[in-house]
């Protein structure tokens, strides 16, 4: 009887420790996207100051106004890290096409406005790309957890799913 009260005990101290450290890796994965979703942040406001800063070229190539000012948009209204992530790869090919059409005005492309945009654009960039790094890295490593042995079982009981990667390339 002992033993049989004890092998319980054991079980429900294992399931119990099995099932908060899934739930320190879920709450890490959220810290990393939470500094992640930061810095996508300072970009998009950047890009929004941007719209107002580039009113004359934005007037004269309404298309790229709109491309740019959708992206801000999906990155406000994004709920999920794959929303937000989507949003960031649209920005991305609209800042590219913005700098390939600023070329044709020469006085915005040199003006300290801009300049001062790119060079906060690049290091922006450059955090952006370490913190997906981490958080991709974070969310591989609950996958490969939760897929295991222990770990499905209790995954598997609290309804614990694997989350997917982000594509910010």
């Amino acid at each position: 009887m002992y033993i049989l009260a004890v092998a319980v005990i054991l079980i429900c101290v294992f399931i119990t420790g099995t099932y908060i450290w899934i739930l320190y890796l879920k709450y890490r994965q959220r810290i990393l996207w939470n500094e992640l979703y930061a810095l996508m942040k300072t970009k998009f406001a950047s890009v929004a100051n941007l719209l107002f800063t580039l009113k004359e070229i934005y007037n004269k190539e309404p298309e790229l106004y709109k491309m740019t000012s959708s992206c801000v948009g999906s990155f406000i209204l994004s709920k999920t890290p794959a929303e937000a992530a989507a949003a960031h790869v649209q920005a991305q090919a609209a800042l590219n096409i913005l700098d390939e059409s600023i070329k044709k005005y020469p006085l915005a492309s040199e003006s300290d406005g801009y300049i001062l945009f790119k060079s906060e654009m690049m290091k922006t960039d450059e955090k952006i790309g370490f913190a997906s790094k981490f958080y991709d890295e974070s969310v591989i490593n609950f996958n490969n957890i939760i897929k295991r042995a222990p770990f499905a079982a209790v995954a598997a009981i609290f309804g614990i799913k694997a989350k997917g990667n982000l594509k910010l390339d």
